[in-house]
């Protein structure tokens, strides 16, 4: 997304939902059927290796390779549109064994228009960086007990001192890149209908301290100053880095142990009069995880260590 605190969508009648309901099923199926189409090409492509090993010199270890880059083809899904992806987000960040990257506009991600589920999303990133390695590690092994749940640290080569807490990198907005973004998702031309939605009174309900804005201006300082607010609660943790993007990115990752990745696109939020979108994935997909860490890496290298 662009920035966390997005509206949700608001649908004037029973037609428009069902429409909207109908489009979401059917960008999910048709997603699925891609992927699920491209395993089974992938498959069938190892199957005839195999069968004409004389003449490729196939391998039984070419075909497990082929197998597994097809199973790897099929394993990115559709997960929501912001702001009801959460919970899938905070399922993958949940995944995390020893390293968790992440790459969006604010900390307080989805604050202000999904708080019921944030509120999960952000104590788990908190609770992960006051997690040593070694205890982590020793959670999940305890799950082996349990055939229905599954040790996320198995696989996972131990790197570094294990009695350090899981670390966690996290990306975000500076200054006038935030508040740009803020103004780009909360339009000055829409703000008299944002007053009249419940997330407006909500949001002021829970943050006493910030009497309600009377302009358009006051509202969007308030919303930076609650995202830096967010920040710096994480960045209390010893094990949490943050770091601060001078520009705006159209994708916005979460990653750990280049095992797993939620991702989100972002797209009509820079187009006048329209709300901002953003679609999110979950993968497993080993090039787009190697293509997402060489991003977070090439942004977190630009990005600064203190907000201005």
């Amino acid at each position: 997304m662009e920035v966390s605190a997005r509206e949700p969508e608001s649908h004037t009648g029973t037609d428009t939902g069902d429409q909207t309901k109908r489009t979401t099923f059917t960008v999910r199926r048709a997603i699925e059927y891609v992927g699920f189409f491209l395993g089974v090409v992938g498959l069938l492509f190892a199957i005839n290796e195999y069968h004409e090993g004389e003449k490729t010199k196939a391998t039984l270890e070419d075909v497990a390779q082929d197998a597994h880059a097809a199973v790897e083809a099929a394993s990115t899904a559709f997960v929501d549109e912001f702001p009801h992806n959460l919970p899938e987000i905070k399922a993958v960040i949940a995944s995390t064994c020893q390293n968790l990257d992440i790459m969006t506009d604010v900390a307080g991600y989805g604050m202000y228009s999904n708080f019921d589920d944030f509120q999960p999303y952000f104590l788990t990133i908190a609770e992960l960086a006051s997690t040593k390695v070694e205890d982590r590690r020793r959670q999940e092994s305890d799950k082996r007990s349990d055939k229905r749940q599954r040790n996320v640290c198995a696989g996972i080569p131990a790197v570094g001192d294990q009695h350090n807490n899981v670390l966690v990198r996290m990306l975000v907005y500076n200054g006038k890149t935030l508040k740009d973004a803020i103004k780009n998702q909360f339009k000055r031309e829409t703000y008299q209908e944002i007053l009249s939605k419940p997330q407006f009174d909500q949001f002021f309900a829970r943050n006493k301290n910030l009497p309600k804005p009377k302009t358009y201006d006051e509202f969007v300082a308030d919303l930076v100053q609650t995202q830096r607010n967010y920040a710096s609660d994480l960045g209390d943790h010893h094990n949490v880095q943050i770091r601060y993007a001078e520009r705006r990115y159209e994708i916005y990752i979460w990653t750990h142990d280049h095992q797993e990745a939620a991702f989100s696109l972002d797209y009509l939020g820079d187009i006048k009069g329209k709300s901002e979108k953003e679609i999110t994935f979950r993968s497993r997909d080993g090039k787009l995880l190697r293509a997402f860490d060489d991003i977070f890496e090439l942004e977190w290298g630009k990005a600064k260590e203190h907000f201005d």
